[in-house]
């Protein structure tokens, strides 16, 4: 932008002088700010992508423990399950066990109990003599 210099006075030209250079200093002064606050505001992005970096890093850890506790717990899992197995077969094993002695000392309760134990007894001794 050109000013024409006989249009202007000498005073009039020093107080446009003077106002341009105040608002160059204010444009200065507010581009400083400016300048301040983008400054910040780059800082605190840079500490954001640290803070998020980190975050990221966290969360893969915790999936990666989540993903040892599973198979751990899988394993466990069919650990018990071939324990909880192994464990009815050994009480299914002793149920027959219990239930086949219960039958035998019924049988020998029932022949010892019988009224008729004397004549049997008895059976045999005659048996035993005429022999």
């Amino acid at each position: 932008m050109s000013i024409n210099v006989k249009k202007y006075t000498k005073d009039q030209m020093a107080k446009m002088v003077e106002d341009a250079q105040a608002e160059v200093q204010e444009l200065r002064r507010v581009n400083a700010a400016l300048t301040e606050q983008i400054d910040q505001m780059n800082g605190e992005a840079i500490n954001k992508e640290k803070e998020i970096e980190k975050l990221k890093a966290d969360a893969d850890a915790l999936r990666n423990k989540l993903t040892d506790t599973d198979a751990a717990l899988g394993r466990t899992n069919a650990e018990l399950t071939y324990s909880v197995a192994e464990k009815n077969a050994l009480r299914n094993d002793v149920i027959k066990m219990t239930d086949r002695a219960a039958f035998e000392c019924g049988r020998a309760n029932y022949a010892e109990s019988h009224p008729w134990r004397n004549l049997l007894a008895w059976v045999k001794r005659k048996a035993a003599c005429h022999e």
